[in-house]
């Protein structure tokens, strides 16, 4: 599985034209790739892009100091939201292959499984900000039976279980 994300909080691009300047800022832009498999689609690729300010520039005069002043001739706004599912010809086959694989390799960390719950920080999220908190034994339904005895001779039991539906398609 492979995710891919960039984040630019700002950007601002200019181009000059002779004496004249076409500027582009971008707020919030964000590149997400992924090929995680749902049961719609193999992969999903988006691009988000807050805010779009486009401007056209034309200079007005020169400062004495050598500092160019420009006059807006023109700007536009606007925002972007595109994303692309694919799902071609025999994806849930490899869909299928690509879950059992990380069933095996995440049996003993349980790591994969909230990519697939969509949790968000308030309702107990995994991740607090860019840290992974691994919790691979947690409240969520993983319960495994077992007993250790206290040394008062009384008994103390955990459950913990996993559960193969936890991150199927």
């Amino acid at each position: 599985m492979t995710i891919f994300k960039v984040a630019i909080p700002i950007a601002d691009l200019t181009a000059w034209i002779g004496s004249d300047a076409v500027n582009l800022k971008f707020r919030d832009l964000i590149f997400d790739t992924n090929d995680r498999a749902s049961l719609e689609y193999a992969s999903l690729t988006g691009l988000n892009i807050r805010d779009i300010e486009i401007s056209a520039l034309q200079e007005s005069h020169i400062l004495e100091n050598g500092t160019r002043s420009f006059h807006r001739l023109a700007s536009a706004n606007l925002s972007l939201s595109l994303d692309s599912y694919k799902a071609p010809i025999g994806w849930h086959q490899q869909a299928a292959a690509q879950q059992a694989f990380l069933r095996q390799q995440d049996a003993d960390t349980r790591r994969v499984a909230p990519m697939y719950m969509g949790h968000s920080t308030e309702d107990g999220s995994y991740h607090v900000g860019p840290l992974f908190l691994p919790r691979p034994f947690g409240s969520e339904g993983h319960e495994d039976s077992s007993s250790d005895s206290q040394s008062d001779g009384s008994e103390s039991t955990s459950t913990c279980s996993t559960s193969e539906s936890d991150y199927s398609l």
